[in-house]
């Protein structure tokens, strides 16, 4: 029972840890262009790379309840 539960809440923390990962990169991106091409910075091409951040923040929170239901599922399946 412990371990199914152990395993659900693990399977959540590494989808955020990768949701995180991933929100990371595209800023990073982002500010590499706006590094590399000055005039990226003064167009909506910036603006969008920073738009995208937020909503993988956003989809990732909309998301977590998914998580935390599967795990509840997992914990009910082994513990049967």
């Amino acid at each position: 029972m412990i371990i199914g539960e152990i395993t659900g809440i693990a399977r959540i923390h590494t989808i955020t840890i990768l949701v995180v990962v991933g929100m990371i990169y595209v800023l990073i991106k982002a500010m590499r262009l706006s590094e590399r091409w000055r005039w990226v910075a003064q167009t909506q091409t910036f603006h969008v790379h920073w738009a995208v951040a937020v909503l993988i923040i956003a989809i990732s929170y909309l998301l977590m309840p998914i998580g935390i239901w599967l795990a509840t599922l997992d914990y009910w399946l082994l513990r049967r």
